[in-house]
């Protein structure tokens, strides 16, 4: 009997270890082809899904991370975002029951480059003219003679001209410019040029209100065929009135089609630009070099123009900046000189040139080309003359172009006669002059001004001063100028407002009319001039929250100030703090005995509703394999995504995080393939090592 249970326990064991060998082989790594869903989020659209989700086969190892190509089922139009997912290549980790992966992508943003292109005579006169667009993307675009644009009907390019013409123009891909190709008749067989008919845009400035804020008009002599259109440019062609800049937070186009030959009109929205920026100047700085890359010269061109974001300023050759005395572009060198430069940015740009007649040494005095004006009534009455002048050079055929507003100006008092199509660019070939005449008008004599008379008195009734503020400013019907204490007028020197008193500093008098104010005044005491500052809170809508006063009667010596600070001298208003994303001084300095004024910007303290907590996700056996690196990266990043996105609402965030914790709780919860066999073969063993022992007590208490 002691002999059968030994060999009952050694065939239990056995059997243990044939058991734990077919486990092992049973659980070991995996190899092979497993099918891969891939899911595209578009991160412009709140994360949408774009179309259906795409699946790829990976041959590797079970549960082993590794790269994977997915250029090839990329959607249509879409690019990696850059951000979330950096590339078409993204690591994935394959796994028998299915694996997915998230990848987050953007439209493709098409860049569009225009070349304007005139067709001219020797004279200048426009026989043609074409727009030619590209959308292609790369450093840059070519557009040929012959396949991207042809000659106009009956015409050849120009023969017998001094320089050969470039017809295959090069433009950096997204940016717009202008070219000319002199043209002749073939044999003389096109009949004569009519004189081309103007096309004309009239914009108007407003601001969001409705109020007038100021008009120009954009015209060009350039002809089209049927229905195509000239396209007038902000920056370019029309600029917007000093001292404003297109309003934010309107969709607004500042490219205008106008058809050929015809008169448009368009509205722009603009704001005034605030007096405490400074508005950030756009600058080109252009070298001038040989052909053997000798610097001749150097020039530099701004503007503190403003525009959107993307837009750019286009600095043009004879318009903004001019090429050294004594020399002219290189010819035979394709060269851009329409050279666009972001708003607010420095640029820099190079332009090769030579010397006129092949020396600049000495420098043979440059032939003028001239304009005189004459300006006439409609009645033939002579009433001004004047004469523009430049020593700018071009090549045989070329001429400049005199413009109103920049080389020559209206007779004071004088205005362009309405009702008159006329040329305010007017083109004198290079070395020649020539005479214009202008039809004027006398600018209506009638100015309404808005005036207010103030007057000064004591508590008592005594009259100390008076001052009379006044605008030629205009509004509409029903509404008002104010008039400010510190910026339209002061207080008499010595005197203060009257303490105790309430007043109005701000007085509105409606535009065009005559109003009177009495201020209430006292002496500032000799020994006490204090130093005072009021602080004006309005939200970046430029809506006035709250005002505040705060002073002080310390003293300092002359030019010093004394700084009045945020959180010790003035407080926010409740229920606000600084807007976010606006830089701002805090600690305002106000010279000793002076009366100062600020402004911040200020928004709503928003309230943050309280989150419903998300149940807690059960830890995982630490003896039980790790969650793949690839699942990790991608809660990593989800987590960032939502971290780095503002949702649309509250709601959306809860949900968001809900589902997150709800999706970590089921990876933590489903075990991986490959730990339920080691689990069940860790228990066969020690249940069948357990049999065994017991069998052995039995027996041995048995024979006892």
């Amino acid at each position: 009997m002691k002999k059968s249970m030994r060999k009952i326990l050694v065939a239990c064991l056995t059997l243990a270890m044939l058991m734990v060998n077919s486990l092992s082989v049973f659980a070991s790594d995996v190899y092979g082809d497993f099918s891969v869903k891939f899911v595209f989020h578009d991160v412009d659209n709140g994360d949408a899904v774009v179309g259906d989700p795409q699946y790829m086969v990976v041959n590797g190892k079970e549960g082993v991370a590794q790269d994977v190509d997915i250029s090839s089922i990329m959607p249509s139009g879409y690019e990696v975002d850059g951000k979330y997912t950096e590339s078409t290549t993204v690591s994935v980790a394959p796994y028998l029951d299915g694996a997915s992966k998230d990848v987050y992508v953007k439209k493709v943003q098409q860049t569009v480059t225009t070349l304007y292109l005139k067709f001219v005579l020797k004279d200048g006169t426009v026989v043609d003219s074409q727009t030619l667009t590209s959308t292609a993307v790369g450093d840059g675009w070519t557009f040929m003679l012959g396949q991207d644009y042809q000659l106009p009907e009956g015409y050849q390019l120009a023969t017998g001209l001094d320089y050969e013409q470039n017809t295959n123009i090069q433009l950096p891909c997204g940016a717009t410019t202008s070219s000319e190709i002199v043209v002749e008749p073939i044999n003389g067989t096109v009949d004569p040029v009519d004189p081309a008919k103007e096309t004309v845009l009239n914009i108007t400035f407003e601001t969001v209100d409705g109020t007038k804020v100021g008009e120009t008009t954009a015209k060009t002599g350039a002809t089209g065929a049927g229905d195509e259109s000239w396209y007038f440019t902000l920056g370019t062609d029309f600029q917007l009135p000093e001292g404003y800049k297109l309003a934010e937070g309107v969709d607004q186009v500042t490219v205008i089609p106008v058809v050929f030959g015809t008169i448009g009109g368009h509205t722009m929205l603009v704001e005034p630009i605030k007096s405490d920026v400074t508005p950030k100047e756009t600058v080109l700085n252009i070298t001038f070099e040989t052909v053997d890359g000798e610097v001749v010269g150097e020039t530099t061109a701004s503007t503190t123009a403003v525009g959107g974001e993307g837009e750019a300023w286009t600095f043009m050759l004879g318009e903004d900046f001019q090429l050294p005395e004594g020399y002219k572009l290189a010819e035979g060198v394709d060269q851009v000189t329409n050279i666009p430069i972001p708003f607010g940015a420095m640029g820099g740009h190079t332009i090769i040139v030579e010397p006129i007649n092949d020396t600049v040494d000495p420098v043979e005095p440059a032939k003028e080309t001239v304009l005189t004006v004459t300006f006439e009534t409609v009645d033939g009455e002579v009433v001004g003359t004047t004469t523009a002048k430049t020593t700018a050079v071009g090549g045989e055929g070329e001429a400049w172009t005199f413009m109103l507003g920049e080389d020559f100006q209206l007779p004071e008092g004088y205005q362009l006669a309405e009702g008159v199509d006329q040329v305010t660019n007017i083109q004198v070939p290079f070395g020649a002059t020539a005479g214009h005449t202008m039809i004027v008008e006398a600018v209506p004599s009638e100015t309404v001004e808005t005036v207010l008379n103030v007057t000064f008195e004591t508590i008592y009734g005594e009259k100390v001063g008076e001052t009379t503020a006044s605008t030629t400013a205009v509004g509409g019907e029903g509404e008002a100028w104010t008039f400010m204490l510190g910026t339209d007028f002061q207080l008499p020197e010595g005197y203060q407002l009257a303490t105790g008193v309430d007043q109005v500093t701000n007085i509105q008098i409606p535009f065009g009319a005559i109003g009177g104010h009495t201020m209430i005044v006292e002496p500032i005491p000799a020994e006490t001039v204090g130093t005072v500052l009021t602080i004006t809170f309005e939200t970046v809508d430029g809506e006035v929250v709250d005002t505040k006063t705060v002073s002080t009667t310390a003293v300092g010596g002359e030019g010093e100030a004394w700084t009045f600070m945020l959180g010790e001298d003035f407080q926010l208003p409740e229920g606000y703090q600084l807007a976010e994303g606006v830089d701002q001084v805090t600690n305002i300095q106000v010279p000793f005995g002076a009366t100062g004024g600020h402004t911040m910007i200020v928004e709503k303290i928003q309230s943050v509703d309280p989150v419903d907590p998300v149940d807690p996700v059960e830890p995982t056996d630490p003896t039980e394999p790790t969650t793949p690196d690839d699942t990790k990266k991608d809660d990593n990043k989800a987590d960032d995504k939502n971290n780095s996105k503002v949702d649309n609402t509250k709601a959306d965030k809860t949900a968001n995080k809900a589902k997150k914790a709800e999706k970590k709780a089921e990876n933590a919860e489903t075990p991986q393939t490959g730990d339920s066999a080691h689990v069940v073969m860790n228990i066969l063993v020690m249940a069948i090592c357990a049999a065994a022992i017991v069998t052995v007590i039995c027996r041995k208490r048995h024979v006892r």
